[in-house]
């Protein structure tokens, strides 16, 4: 007998848990768990390569409590008129939610901000700047504002673009902590980047090294779900790029999601969705789940984490889920497609499981 390898076409976006936690050994000791990362996730390319007459693309989501996603997006992605917290006293504890605290910063395409490390980056500028994390945009549907972000996510919420350039309701804030002046603690990590071939395993390696340069924050599952599906749908910001066949052979599209702990959020850092403490965006019935961060935020993330997972999952897409040396799996199994799309790692065997995801996501005759 005779075994062929027959692939098809897949589409898979990484997604990449690059929160602070990561530069720690796990907790059965080794090196630390960024470095097993790196060593490890070329066993997803291996399990895929050689396959003649197929396309196989991978993008890659570093995310943590932001995302760097600029460099990707359109100059019509981002609103001209941001609002940030700005307290005349200078001291963070002075501001509060009212409106009259948030201080209009108005983008053109020649100016940004009269004062701060951003001054005279224009839109075009600040997206191709390498420090492009964005603010969350609303919910569709709900207000641009203040802001509010639903726990529920929608197909609509993945896949609507703006039509022009002041259409609000559709377009990502600029991360700005020059403008900010309510938090001292933010973090943009390293770019995500677009759905492409590599030719090798060097040109993949050098990809998941870049994205996992910058290694801080804290944990939003949320953030590197949705995005990961908006750069993965065959309907949204890049259906021109992201046909669902090519060469008349069906494109099968797959998140390999890994994270090494629990949604982590603060509700007074400087994160995508703003200061939370202040600004209140995310809103929900969730209840409140304790563990790492704010138990009231923690309910609010984990229910908009598992929406999106769930949306993503009703537009066809198959999601692998890594935990990475952690212990209470609880909130993330689900965002699973099924119990085997589910993995456990303690770092050791970590290249073995994706490898077994790059031969779960091949097919073999």
């Amino acid at each position: 007998c005779n075994a062929d390898q027959d692939y098809g076409n897949n589409d898979i976006m990484v997604v990449l848990d690059v929160t602070g936690s990561m530069n720690n050994p796990p907790s059965g000791g080794g090196d630390d768990k960024i470095d097993m990362l790196r060593d490890g996730a070329i066993g997803l390319y291996r399990a895929l390569a050689g396959a003649s007459n197929t396309r196989t693309r991978y993008g890659i989501i570093p995310y943590s409590m932001s995302v760097n996603v600029a460099r990707r997006l359109r100059n019509r992605d981002i609103l001209r008129n941001t609002y940030y917290l700005q307290c005349s006293s200078g001291n963070s504890w002075d501001c509060d939610n009212d409106e009259t605290s948030l201080t209009a910063v108005h983008i053109n395409d020649s100016q940004w901000a009269s004062t701060g490390n951003s001054t005279g980056q224009n839109i075009r500028d600040f997206r191709r700047s390498g420090d492009g994390c964005v603010e969350e945009r609303p919910s569709i549907g709900n207000s641009d504002h203040p802001i509010t972000i639903s726990t529920t996510v929608t197909t609509d919420d993945i896949d609507l673009i703006a039509i022009n350039n002041n259409d609000r309701a559709r377009q990502w804030g600029r991360y700005d902590p020059d403008e900010q002046h309510s938090s001292t603690y933010d973090v943009c990590p390293a770019e995500a980047t677009r759905l492409r071939t590599y030719g090798g395993e060097t040109g993949y390696q050098n990809a998941i090294n870049a994205a996992t340069a910058t290694v801080t924050g804290n944990t939003y599952h949320d953030l590197g779900i949705i995005w990961a599906a908006r750069f993965l749908s065959s309907s949204g910001m890049f259906a021109t790029d992201n046909p669902e066949e090519w060469n008349n052979v069906p494109v099968a599209k797959h998140i390999v999601f890994l994270t090494d702990g629990e949604m982590c959020p603060s509700d007074s850092a400087y994160t995508s969705l703003g200061v939370e403490r202040y600004e209140d965006r995310i809103t929900g019935s969730e209840s409140s789940v304790s563990g790492c961060g704010n138990d009231s935020l923690r309910g609010l993330h984990i229910g908009r984490f598992l929406s999106a997972c769930n949306a993503a999952k009703s537009m066809g897409m198959t999601i692998w889920v890594i935990a990475f040396d952690v212990s209470n799996t609880d909130e993330i199994s689900p965002c699973a497609t099924s119990d085997g799309h589910f993995f456990t790692s303690d770092g050791t065997d970590l290249e073995n499981v994706f490898t077994r995801i790059g031969q779960g996501i091949g097919r073999l005759r």
